[in-house]
């Protein structure tokens, strides 16, 4: 369906989540990038209930751990105080080890490494974990081109 784009006017659209997360959209107007929503829940080891769940929208950066100054403060012993970190980077969220007690993604031991829809990140052992959610949203908006930094 086409678009009717306003002169000095920038439109963007969110179809096709694996291409578009992230994406510089260069037009004559200027620039768009679109945002990837990640939602990170804790799940209940045994039946996979959600315990406890966090959102986040328009940020490139949340940090995990035991200390009060990270986005997601788990209270776990075996945690470290800054544990790990999702960042973005590339367009993508990566999953950044911080910790000598481990991470793990989907089980298995990580340093540095893409997350997708559905992952599960343990810390210090791969058997509790936050399940993590990439939520795509269909975003139609603009800017002016003077906005566009």
């Amino acid at each position: 369906m086409p678009l009717h784009q306003p002169a000095g006017q920038v439109w963007a659209s969110g179809t096709d989540p694996r291409q578009d997360i992230e994406r510089i959209f260069q037009l004559e107007a200027g620039s768009v990038r679109l945002l990837v929503e990640v939602t990170l829940s804790v799940l209940e080891i045994h039946d996979k209930t959600i315990r406890r769940h966090w959102v986040f929208g328009q940020t490139d950066r949340v940090c995990i751990g035991r200390a009060p100054d990270n986005d997601i403060v788990i209270s776990a012993p075996v945690v470290s105080r800054h544990h790990a970190e999702l960042v973005v980077q590339e367009q993508r969220w990566r999953l950044i080890n911080r910790s000598r007690n481990g991470t793990y993604l989907n089980g298995e031991p990580i340093d540095d490494v893409l997350v997708s829809n559905g992952d599960r990140i343990g810390l210090a052992t791969p058997l509790s974990y936050l399940q993590v959610e990439l939520s795509y949203r269909r975003v139609w908006h603009y800017l002016d081109k003077d906005a566009v930094t």
